[in-house]
């Protein structure tokens, strides 16, 4: 029980200094966030993975194949139940 107690113990201690990190980041201005380089795009000249999907019944997918192929993924295939998704 006392295992139980300090994983609880040490989970609130760390949401709460999330919460608080959060919070002062909210408040500094926002010349200082954006001041960071932005991402350099990679182009690869082949793909580093090979992917399907299975069950394409939820929308979030579609902005997940578009990650992984700007990852360097190569969509090759998938499975939907329903044909008016695929």
């Amino acid at each position: 029980m006392n295992h139980l107690s300090s994983g609880r113990r040490k989970f609130i201690k760390e949401a709460a200094t999330t919460v608080a990190g959060m919070a002062a980041l909210s408040g500094m201005p926002v010349q200082y966030i954006n001041a960071s380089a932005p991402a350099k795009k990679i182009i690869y000249d082949k793909p580093r993975i090979r992917f399907s999907v299975i069950g394409i019944n939820h929308n979030q997918i579609n902005s997940q194949v578009e990650t992984v192929k700007k990852g360097g993924g190569e969509f090759v295939s998938f499975f939907a139940k329903e044909p008016e998704l695929a």
